[in-house]
């Protein structure tokens, strides 16, 4: 390993990070009428890292009825298209992501400190 496996380990720690924090905000907004969630993906950039790309999902949240005696523009409403199970899932990824990208730089920090040892 070199220093641009350093650069891409923690490139894949920020994009990780990135991914559990587009799933932490919708799950905090996931009792928002009308909110539409965001989605995180990790692409290669152009120097060959990893990077993420963050979306949002146009799909229109479940149709739910107020209660009568409201005016008619009222009576319905739309809420967010959140799936919460979803959402922890994808965390879980990122987490299970960003851990393998700590294993990368643990492994480098011991190469590194293994070389001094030969040379000093």
């Amino acid at each position: 390993m070199d220093v641009s496996a350093l650069h891409v380990a923690a490139s894949g720690l920020a994009a990780n990070a990135a991914k559990a924090a587009v799933s932490a905000y919708n799950i905090v907004n996931a009792n928002t009428d009308e909110f539409k969630k965001n989605r995180a993906t990790i692409e290669s950039n152009e120097t060959g890292g990893p990077e993420a790309r963050i979306n949002k999902s146009n799909t229109p949240g479940p149709i739910v009825s107020n209660p009568e005696g409201l005016p008619e523009e009222e009576q319905y409403r739309e809420l967010s298209n959140v799936d919460l199970a979803e959402e922890f899932v994808r965390m879980g990824a990122a987490e299970n992501g960003y851990r393998a990208n700590v294993s990368i730089v643990r492994v480098q920090d011991e190469m590194i400190g293994t070389i001094l040892d030969i040379i000093v």
